[in-house]
Order: C-alpha cells, then sequence, then structure tokens
C-alpha cells in the first residue's frame, strides 16, 4: 500500500499512462519501473515516429493516439527486446527480461 501511491507519481504519471491507449498502458508503466522513464519514452517515441527525447508530451500522445494500438504494443515491445539484448547483463538478466516482455505481450 506504501508503494502505490510512488509507482503512481514517478511512473504511471511520468509515462503519461491514463493518456495512452489502454493496450499498451502497462507496457509502457512496466518499461518505466524496469528502464528508467526516459528509457521507456524513447521507446515509445521511437514506435510512434517521434523525435526521441525522452518525454512524453503532447506530441507523443496524438502520435500514438492516432496509430493502431495493437502496432503500436509490437513496435515498442520489439525496441525495448531489442534495446535489452544488445546489454552487458543480457547473459545474466536476458532469460527474465524476456520472460517479462512475453507477458506483456500476451497481456497477462
Amino acid at each position: 500500500a506504501d508503494a502505490q501511491p510512488i509507482y503512481l507519481k514517478l511512473y504511471w504519471n511520468a509515462v503519461r499512462a491514463n493518456d495512452l491507449p489502454e493496450v499498451i498502458r502497462f507496457d509502457v508503466f512496466d518499461a518505466a519501473v524496469n528502464s528508467g522513464v526516459s528509457q521507456a519514452s524513447k521507446w515509445l517515441q521511437a514506435a510512434a515516429g517521434v523525435m526521441e527525447d525522452g518525454k512524453i508530451g503532447q506530441n507523443t500522445v496524438d502520435a500514438v493516439n492516432k496509430l493502431s494500438p495493437f502496432e503500436i504494443k509490437l513496435k515498442f515491445n520489439a525496441a525495448r527486446l531489442t534495446f535489452m539484448t544488445e546489454l552487458p547483463t543480457w547473459s545474466t538478466f536476458g532469460k527474465g527480461w524476456a520472460r517479462r516482455i512475453a507477458e506483456n505481450l500476451k497481456g497477462n
């Protein structure tokens, strides 16, 4: 219960999850918790085809909402997974990260 307002403020609100299509909200929130708000924002911006500045503003929200939510979900998670496979710690943590992303893609 103590953590909930912290996650809401530092991650959910920081990535403007309520302004995103429902199908991608948790993915972006989860990525923000796991990799930081700026990195999660950049993956979303890349998926939406807008400038990757690491801050989700109205331009990003508008671009995301103009595209198919499922296309955004796939592109976002592909960018996230690609990034993670290039980290030097992939051999240690990669299996868990890949499972986490797979669960998001399945909608669990």
